[in-house]
């Protein structure tokens, strides 16, 4: 109940997640493994279900595009990093023909109960 009255209802707080019109996800751990993502999110990518999936497991694609490197960087130094119309080649329909979409971005650190990097947002 304390928790609750904290943060609110889970479900209600989930429904306006994935309702969100800006792309919204969560990543944990060195290795980014997506913890929550919205519904705009999981459009861009064009894959239904990124929970519990390394950003590497998820976008293989993002190699060499300079993304891993800036969520890299955001866990390891805390300092957030902001892209406008960033050029990203994705492979949204599995058949390895990568679509280009531009994009703007932030991405920040978010902390654990000691005050320790536990991983990014987006």
């Amino acid at each position: 109940d304390a928790v609750r009255r904290r943060v609110g209802d889970a479900d209600a707080m989930r429904r306006r997640w994935d309702t969100f019109p800006a792309m919204l996800v969560a990543y944990e751990g060195p290795q980014h493994r997506v913890v929550t993502a919205n519904a705009a999110y999981r459009t861009l990518l064009g894959r239904p279900e990124p929970i519990g999936s390394t950003l590497r497991e998820l976008l293989p694609e993002l190699d060499g595009q300079q993304i891993i490197a800036l969520v890299d960087r955001v866990y390891t130094t805390g300092t957030s990093q902001v892209a406008r119309e960033w050029r990203v080649l994705l492979d949204r329909t599995g058949t390895g023909e990568l679509q280009a979409r531009f994009i703007d971005f932030v991405l920040s650190a978010f902390y654990d109960g000691d005050g320790r990097i536990a991983g990014g947002n987006a």
